[in-house]
C-alpha cells in the first residue's frame, strides 16, 4: 500500500501506522493529532496531509525531508520553525492558522505552492528568497509592504485580497508578471498612484487584476483557484474559501 486516507476520524495515535513503510501519501486531515514522530520512519512518505487536525507544535515533523507535498491548514499554528529543513518540499499550506513570522521558510526555495492566506503576517520579506513559487496566497492577512515579491518572476497567480497594502510598484517591477497571470488585490486601500496607473500598467502587459471591493453573499465563478491549478492537487478546491 502506497497511499492511505484516514481523513475526518477521531485519530490521536499515530503509532499504529508506522509499519506501512511502502507509504508515499498520507491523508491524516480533520483528526485530532498532536505527534507525528511515531511516522518517522516512513521514509517514502513525499506528501502529508494534517490540516485541521488540532496539530500545533510542528517539532515531531522536522526529520520528515522527503517530503514534497505539507497540508497544515486549519491548525491555529504559530511557530514554523521547524519546517526550516524540509528543503524537498514543493507544496506547503498553511492557510487558516495563527502565524506571524514566516522567515523560517526563506530556505525552502523549491518551493512552487505557498499558502499562509488568513494568518497575521505583516512582513513577507522573507519569501524573496523563493525565486520558484509560482503561485503564492497571502490573503487576509497584515501586509502593507509588497516590495519583497517585486523579484518573484516565475508567479502566475498571486493572492493578497484584505490586506492594508497601498502600493503596487513593486508589482509592475515584478517583469515576471505577464500575459494569463492573475493577481487580487481586492480590499486593500490602494493608493490613487495604484489605481490610475499601476494596476493599468499590469492589464496593459495581459495580467487579470482583481481590484475594489469584494461583495459579499456574491460568487465570482472567475476567482483564481490556487488549489485548481496544480494538477495534483485538485483535490483541494480554492485556498480562498
Amino acid at each position: 500500500m502506497t497511499h492511505l486516507s484516514l481523513q475526518n476520524n477521531l485519530i490521536s495515535d499515530v503509532v499504529p501506522l508506522s509499519s506501512l513503510t511502502n507509504l508515499t501519501s498520507l491523508e491524516l486531515s480533520s483528526n485530532l493529532i498532536s505527534d507525528v514522530s511515531a511516522l518517522s520512519g516512513l521514509n517514502k512518505l513525499t506528501r502529508l496531509n494534517l490540516g485541521g487536525s488540532n496539530f500545533t507544535d510542528l517539532s515531531s515533523l522536522s526529520g520528515f525531508t522527503n517530503l514534497s507535498v505539507l497540508r497544515l491548514h486549519g491548525n491555529g499554528i504559530t511557530d514554523v520553525s521547524p519546517l526550516s529543513g524540509l528543503t524537498n518540499l514543493r507544496v506547503l499550506e498553511l492557510n487558516d492558522n495563527n502565524l506571524t513570522d514566516v522567515s523560517p521558510l526563506s530556505g525552502l526555495t523549491n518551493l512552487t505552492f505557498l499558502g499562509l492566506g488568513r494568518n497575521l503576517v505583516s512582513d513577507v520579506s522573507a519569501l524573496s528568497n523563493l525565486p520558484n513559487l509560482t503561485l503564492l496566497g497571502l490573503f487576509d492577512n497584515l501586509i502593507s509592504d509588497v516590495s519583497a515579491l517585486s523579484n518573484l518572476t516565475n508567479l502566475t497567480l498571486l493572492l493578497l485580497s484584505n490586506n492594508i497594502i497601498s502600493n503596487l510598484s513593486p508589482l509592475v517591477a515584478n517583469t515576471g508578471l505577464g500575459s494569463g497571470d492573475e493577481v487580487d488585490v481586492r480590499n486593500n486601500p490602494l493608493s490613487t498612484t495604484s489605481l490610475n496607473t499601476h494596476i493599468p500598467a499590469l492589464q496593459g502587459r495581459g495580467v487579470t487584476v482583481r481590484f475594489g471591493a469584494e461583495k459579499p453573499g456574491v460568487v465570482d465563478n472567475q476567482e483564481p483557484r490556487m488549489g485548481s491549478l496544480l494538477p495534483e492537487e485538485r483535490e483541494y478546491n480554492s485556498l480562498r474559501r
